[in-house]
């Protein structure tokens, strides 16, 4: 903003305030305590300037005297001049106050002159950590002034090109900051504070969106301001709808593109994440398996297995069907093994079957790799495998019971019958105790699933990759 001074002995009393049309979620807000007002500001020439807010009951921040930032200014008359100021300001003595408008206003005096006031990143931060965003880089701000003493006023926000401005990382660097889908849940300035804040429904639709100027939001990926979709790199999508709007594709053509036949979720070409939005993301609009396959990686971490290791990994998996002194039918125990090396020579050491784990009851079968089976065969506690190996096993229980049926007089049913089938089965991928106990690298950590055939790597921050049992027997694709 910007302006001329009266000047001579005429003009006591100068101020000019320029009062925010739009307070979005703030008008009617009430103070509490611990609120505070963020702010920076640039006074070239000792303006006495600063930003507050009016109340329904007529008065207005500059009835507090005991208003103050961090360093003890006034909350409505700063006293840094000549550089920005980035001002935490303490609205604690209005607490009860109901918020009517907020404003900011200069106090030239007769040597002012034409002077001019900046001010950026203006927030109203609760005490409970919601952010109120007021003025954060939008192109368009309504707003309206009144004052005395002032001609030649101008106020319109725009994007300062100084040289100190755009060179100050501190005044042009805004930080992202996500949540476990990478959707933007709070963006920073340069000075630290909040500016913004959003909330956003399973499938992306913001609620109750804020002011402000941040266009990268569900899962950190760009809306259009227009069309409101989110850009994804192959395709748009609809938050609003939950579903791209276009069908998904492939470079190469294939039928269902990126499908997991055994998930029918993949099988819509439109459907986003497989219908799971709160806990899984798309990387690019493909809808590309969470866990990719490790012959699609530049480095697969299982192709440079040994033909012995691999053998013993086979064994492994057959050795979890067959049955055990506890497992008396089979497919419910781990088997696995690990293969290390000392003095350059490697030795494959298969553990000793795990305990018979009860399908129906929930909890993860154990089994410790290391512990060999054959004590000649023991890996030396100051040696690290190579890679160490167990398997998920098969066991599938199919259980049938019926309900809400009585009888009465012999043999006659009274009532409806439900029939519920339940099917129990043991997780084929790494639980999370897999994951959580993983051997530090260079060991190389993996699950086999004895119902599914896949090979699972993983490490202490979960699974990395995966691929069938038959390619890790046939080897690296050429």
């Amino acid at each position: 903003m910007s302006g001329t001074a009266c000047s001579g002995s005429g003009c006591p009393g100068q101020y000019e305030v320029i009062n925010f049309n739009n307070l979005g979620d703030l008008n009617g807000y009430t103070i509490q305590t611990g609120d505070k007002l963020v702010v920076r500001q640039y006074d070239p020439s000792g303006l006495l300037a600063g930003a507050g807010f009016c109340f329904t009951d007529g008065s207005c921040q500059v009835s507090y005297a005991g208003v103050n930032d961090q360093d003890g200014y006034w909350a409505v008359e700063d006293g840094v001049v000549g550089s920005w100021h980035y001002r935490r300001i303490n609205l604690s003595p209005m607490a009860g106050k109901v918020i009517n408008n907020a404003y900011v206003d200069v106090h030239p005096n007769t040597s002012s002159g034409t002077w001019h006031m900046y001010f950026q990143d203006m927030a109203l931060v609760s005490a409970n950590g919601t952010v109120y965003p007021l003025l954060t880089r939008q192109n368009t701000v309504s707003m309206w002034a009144y004052g005395a003493g002032q001609t030649n006023l101008t106020y319109s926000p725009t994007i300062s090109t100084a040289t100190a401005d755009v060179n100050n990382a501190a005044q042009t660097t805004y930080y992202y900051h996500g949540d476990q889908i990478g959707s933007s849940r709070i963006m920073t300035a340069g000075g630290g504070w909040p500016v913004w804040q959003g909330t956003f429904l399973p499938y992306g639709e913001e609620y109750n969106a804020q002011i402000g100027t941040n266009h990268y939001k569900f899962t950190g990926k760009e809306r259009d301001d227009e069309s409101g979709l989110d850009y994804f790199g192959a395709r748009y999508y609809s938050n609003g709808l939950g579903r791209f709007i276009t069908p998904d594709w492939a470079a190469k053509a294939t039928a269902v593109p990126y499908a997991d036949f055994a998930d029918p979720q993949s099988l819509n070409l439109y459907t986003y994440v497989r219908n799971l939005p709160t806990s899984k993301m798309d990387a690019d609009g493909h809808c590309t398996p969470d866990t990719p396959n490790c012959q699609s990686l530049p480095n697969n971490p299982v192709a440079n297995l040994s033909t012995q290791v691999k053998q013993a990994i086979n064994d492994s998996v057959k050795a979890s069907d067959h049955k055990t002194a506890s497992d008396q039918k089979g497919r419910s125990h781990e088997e696995g093994g690990s293969a290390w090396t000392k003095d350059g020579k490697q030795t494959i050491a298969p553990a000793q079957p795990g305990p018979y784990k009860d399908v129906k009851n929930q909890g993860a079968v154990t089994l410790d790799p290391n512990k060999a089976a054959d004590p000649s065969k023991q890996k030396p506690g100051d040696v690290h495998a190579d890679v160490q190996w167990h398997v998920h096993p098969s066991a599938k229980l199919t259980e049938t019971t019926n309900s809400g049926a009585q009888s009465g007089g012999g043999t006659t049913a009274i009532g409806t019958v439900t029939t519920a089938t339940t099917i129990s089965t043991f997780d084929q991928p790494p639980s999370p105790v897999d994951i959580q106990n993983a051997a530090p690298a260079p060991t190389l950590n993996l699950v086999i699933g004895a119902r599914d055939q896949t090979v699972y790597v993983f490490d202490g921050s979960g699974t990395t990759c995966k691929e069938s049992l038959k390619d890790l027997n046939k080897g690296p694709k050429q």
